[in-house]
C-alpha cells in the first residue's frame, strides 16, 4: 500500500478486486502479480521449518485464526523476504530488493495509465 500511496495513487480504487469501504482494493490488484514471490513463498517456509503447526491456529468467532506468536512469526520472515534480493527474469540492473523492486512496479502502473504503455508485470525466476 505505501508503493502505491508513493507512486500518487489512491489504494482504495482498482481493477480487478471490487472496491469496499476500508479496504485498500488496489494494492490487492497488484499484490496478485507478487502472492507466489511473496506471500506463499513466505507461508510455505513457515511451513517447511516446522514454525507453522495445527496447534498455531485458534477458534474464534469468524473462524481459525493464527496465534499471536504464528503472527509475528509470518511476518518477521516477510520482512526478510521483502529486504532480500530480487530474483527476476531478466536479472534487474544491481541488486535491488523485492521492496523495491515492488515500489518501482507501482511507478510502472502509473506510467502505464498515464502515458497509454503497456504494463510489463514482475517476472521472478
Amino acid at each position: 500500500m505505501s508503493a502505491l500511496l508513493c507512486a500518487g495513487f489512491d489504494p482504495f480504487l482498482s481493477f480487478l478486486h471490487t472496491p469496499s469501504r476500508g479496504r485498500p482494493t488496489l494494492a490487492f490488484d497488484l499484490m496478485e502479480e507478487w502472492r507466489p514471490v511473496l506471500l506463499e513463498s513466505t507461508v510455505l517456509a513457515l511451513l517447511g521449518l516446522g514454525s507453522a503447526t495445527a496447534a498455531d491456529l485458534e477458534d474464534s468467532v469468524g473462524g481459525p485464526r493464527l496465534s499471536p506468536a504464528l503472527r509475528a512469526a509470518a511476518v518477521t520472515r516477510f520482512q526478510a523476504r521483502l529486504a532480500a534480493p530480487a530474483r527476476a527474469w531478466p536479472p534487474p540492473p544491481g541488486t535491488p530488493t523485492y521492496a523495491e523492486v515492488l515500489r518501482r512496479q507501482a511507478v510502472r502502473l502509473r506510467t502505464a495509465l498515464l502515458e497509454d504503455t503497456g504494463y510489463e508485470p514482475f517476472r521472478w525466476r
